[in-house]
């Protein structure tokens, strides 16, 4: 097979290839954290359906975050080194940084939500 051959997927093999990018897609976003879905915050991992938690939580990333996401994605599979993509990309790498940020306090807030008084005693 020539480098100029195109590959043709059947209609399995291409939804299995769109699944597969959604979910690390989803994983750099780290939706997991934030996702209803209890199966894939245990797991800290897309484990789940990742078209329904890019349909629930992509609309609220900021396009320079999805941007970097898309970045990081396409020279991880590219097998670019991290800093070949960061300085294709640095506003967007800056933004995503914030955007773990905040994800982190908000997966943060919300454990600390869910515990009891008991829990805060004993912790």
């Amino acid at each position: 097979m020539n480098d100029n051959d195109d590959v043709i997927l059947t209609p399995e093999q291409n939804e299995r290839l769109h699944m597969a990018i959604q979910r690390v897609r989803a994983n750099f976003l780290r939706f997991p954290v934030l996702c209803t879905n209890v199966t894939c915050r245990r797991a800290r991992k897309c484990s789940a359906d990742p078209d329904f938690c890019m349909g629930q939580l992509a609309p609220d990333v900021p396009d320079d975050v999805r941007n970097a996401a898309d970045e990081m994605l396409f020279g991880t599979f590219a097998g670019l080194p991290f800093d070949e993509v960061a300085a294709k990309a640095p506003r967007q790498l800056s933004a995503y940084c914030r955007w773990l940020a905040t994800v982190k306090d908000q997966a943060r807030a919300l454990r600390a939500a869910k515990k009891t008084p008991a829990d805060l005693a004993t912790s």
